[in-house]
């Protein structure tokens, strides 16, 4: 197409758009000193909190925080959650292919060169949403990925969407981005301001930041070391630096960690990798505030921890920095993958979400299940749903999830068609209905259990996220008892509720900062208060790993084994543990791929008879600790307790524990248990949510023993509890969502 015949497409569009009541100015008209349009068009949003939970204010209204997203939306679509009760739409305006290879937006591309933007793209994907969402308002999705032609017109740079750690140290590629940034911004701005609530700043791999593989060499898009060098030198500000070999990026000289000292350069690399990207993310959202002036919502996909084993290579590590920015409003992630999301699963994040909202973010959950009804031939991250009964109960367990937690979502229908039934919408629509009634309760945690991920540590063990990070989440909603999910790094922000918990858990604290550590022990090591700590906590140390320190700060005597063992934990006889079975094992990387994670809460785990020993490994050498586990073959204590003054310290030789342990430990703790089986709980102060996947007649006990009356709200019933108990009943894999219509569940 040429320039004469985009102009005149642009001004033919742009008469259609004055006709429906939009002004339309062209970008270039515009000085560098711009101001926000969206002042002048009178709009102004703004994250609010309303009974303590963070929503969206559009000058008068406030909203819910659900909205609606799809890489194929279409009129019908559009308007079948418009007239579902969702007034918040995602539009991605892209002309660029997803990792599976297939368009992200079938509108196509309008950032046709340097300077030069053919917006019919923009206003073509506009027109149809307006026009099928007459009142809502738009997050407005945007990538900064380069395009062919910049690459073409820069041969020194890498696809960002592949490579991105390789280009984004390079300064003219950040000034090339900005002009269109801010030149897309200015213009979306002054045409459709007053509908666009939010903005978008997409990038990297699945448009989520991601970097690319630098360990697979048999990725096709893989790095060029050359060219990643100069960067690393360039941000380090050393030209003399020298990033390590890559054969030795995986080098770990303690077993499955790495030492300060022994494995420094590498360990720098990795952080580089995560700090150039955070970086990157700070610079771009603060040159879209130059425009937006805080009169918008700036949002982005970041800070995946409880990820899978490649956690370390993303480049999300930094992420703490990113979440405390206050350019930046709104955090996205998608619903867990894996078997979380399978009919048998237990849903949950990919992020510390309660860490999200410490730092007065507003989390988005991306629900973007394969339900039965998903297209043919379209692409799915996970396994399909099979039937409509699967499907609803699993979206109704996200929307549980996403209310028990105060939490925003959105229904991404990614290839069109996924939701499109009388039967899907209307579910949505009442949970849209059910939404804003509980948007006008006052909802907060109830939770006694606060759980700590630590993304810094996982510098020090980049192999074992799964053992550490990924299973304990899924594991603990089956303990029967809600829990709190935190980054490390919010270990000393005074919003921490920290006098509601009971038990404190700490699932990877290999390394500690002396803050941390100071926090620890002068505001958690008292009440009485229990702390679990899992295998080598504080252990690494600067100047070299010490098990003298790990001691320490768990609060016990503990050794280096020097048996090899396969570091399997078995359950002893105790009376105060009688509830876990005696033949509860529980250890490092116990399932292979085909194996049910639904085992873990049993205790009951296969053990592989060919994996790979783990170490180091350690033991309980502390004759004041009360033994409650011991290695299986070894027979080293490898679980117990130590009771102090003021607080008593648990601790875990090895990982993956399951819920029965899990539970007795809170139990131990003091922590309520509302539940004493195996199906998965959400709940806060009002609510409480259970998905009947095995037991059908779940009996639930309350802390005080009052009559309550509980509303059912996807079914409209109420049911009776007396004297703080009462059986929930239904058919196998029915979700359950209960509101508390007298009083509050507080423990």
């Amino acid at each position: 197409m040429d320039r004469n015949t985009q102009q005149k497409n642009r001004m033919t569009r742009r008469a259609a758009l004055r006709k429906m009541g939009f002004s339309v100015v062209s970008a270039s008209f515009f000085p560098q000193t711009w101001i926000a349009c969206s002042e002048k068009k009178g709009i102004l949003v703004q994250k609010i909190r309303e009974n303590g939970v963070l929503k969206i204010k559009i000058n008068r209204q406030i909203y819910e925080p659900w909205a609606f997203r799809s890489f194929r939306p279409t009129p019908n679509t559009v308007s079948d959650f418009y007239k579902a009760g969702v007034r918040l739409m995602n539009q991605l305006h892209s002309g660029l292919n997803s990792t599976m290879k297939t368009p992200y937006s079938l509108y196509g591309e309008f950032w046709t060169g340097l300077n030069q933007y053919d917006y019919d793209p923009v206003d073509k994907q506009m027109a149809m949403f307006t026009e099928n969402a007459p009142d809502a308002y738009f997050n407005i999705m945007l990538q900064l990925d380069t395009r062919d032609w910049y690459l073409k017109a820069n041969p020194e740079y890498k696809d960002t969407f592949h490579n991105l750690v390789e280009t984004v140290g390079y300064q003219k590629w950040r000034e090339d981005t900005t002009e269109y940034l801010i030149a897309t911004l200015r213009y979306f701005e002054e045409t459709y301001g007053d509908r666009i609530f939010a903005y978008s700043l997409l990038c990297g791999r699945a448009t989520e930041w991601f970097t690319g593989n630098f360990i697979n060499k048999g990725d096709e898009n893989k790095p060029d070391y050359e060219t990643k060098e100069s960067i690393y030198q360039r941000f380090l500000n050393d030209p003399s630096a020298k990033l390590p070999d890559p054969d030795v990026l995986m080098k770990r000289s303690d077993g499955i960690l790495r030492d300060p000292q022994k494995d420094k350069d590498v360990i720098w690399f990795w952080k580089f990798q995560a700090d150039i990207i955070a970086d990157t993310i700070l610079f771009f959202v603060h040159k879209a505030q130059h425009v937006l002036q805080h009169r918008k919502l700036i949002g982005l996909f970041f800070g995946y921890s409880i990820w899978t084993n490649n956690l370390y290579q993303c480049g999300h590590l930094s992420f703490e920095k990113v979440w405390k920015s206050p350019d930046i409003d709104m955090i996205y992630q998608p619903s867990r993958y894996g078997l979380a999301r399978s009919f048998s699963g237990t849903s949950g994040f990919q992020s510390a979400i309660d860490s999200v909202d410490l730092n007065d973010k507003i989390a988005f959950q991306e629900i973007d299940h394969a339900t039965n009804l998903l297209p043919k031939g379209a692409p799915s991250f996970d396994q399909q749903l099979k039937n409509d009964f699967e499907s609803q109960m699993t979206l109704r367990r996200e929307f549980a999830l996403t209310r028990a937690k105060r939490i925003g979502l959105w229904w991404f229908d990614m290839y069109n068609g996924n939701f499109a039934s009388d039967f899907f919408m209307n579910d949505i629509s009442k949970m849209t209905k059910i939404g804003e009634r509980l948007g006008r309760k006052k909802l907060k945690s109830n939770a006694q259990i606060a759980v700590f991920t630590d993304s810094q540590s996982v510098h020090y063990a980049p192999t074992v996220t799964t053992d550490f990070l990924r299973l304990p989440p899924e594991t603990l909603f089956r303990i029967g008892a809600p829990y709190d999910l935190f980054s490390f790094a919010d270990i000393s922000n005074p919003k921490l509720p920290l006098d509601q918990y009971k038990l404190i858990i700490f699932l990877n604290a290999f390394k500690i900062a002396p803050s941390a550590k100071g926090a620890i022990e002068n505001t958690m090591k008292n009440n009485q208060r229990t702390l679990l700590w899992i295998y080598a906590a504080d252990y690494i140390q600067d100047k070299g790993n010490s098990v003298e320190s790990m001691s320490k700060t768990i609060g016990m005597d503990v050794k280096l084994q020097t048996e090899e063992s396969k570091g399997v934990t078995r359950i002893l006889s105790h009376s105060e543990f009688a509830k876990i079975p005696d033949d509860t094992v529980y250890g490092f990387s116990p399932l292979t791929p085909n194996d049910d994670r639904s085992l873990l809460h049993t205790g009951k785990l296969p053990v592989v008879e060919n994996a790979p020993l783990p170490s180091p490994l350690f033991y309980i050498s502390d004759n004041e600790v009360t033994v409650v586990g011991a290695y299986d073959d070894t027979g080293n204590a490898s679980l117990g307790f130590k009771k102090h003054t003021n607080y008593t310290s648990f601790w875990s030789a090895t990982p993956a524990i399951p819920s029965v342990v899990y539970r007795e430990i809170a139990r131990f703790a003091g922590v309520h248990i509302y539940y004493e089986g195996n199906n998965p709980i959400y709940m806060n102060n009002k609510l409480l949510a259970i998905h009947l996947q095995d037991d059908t007649n779940a009996l639930v006990r309350f802390p005080i023993k009052s009559d309550y009356l509980l509303e059912d709200l996807f079914d409209d019933k109420v049911i009776e509890m007396k004297e703080g108990e009462g059986v929930l009943t239904g058919k196998k894999g029915e979700m359950k969502f209960l509101l508390l219509k007298n009083g509050v569940f507080k423990p």
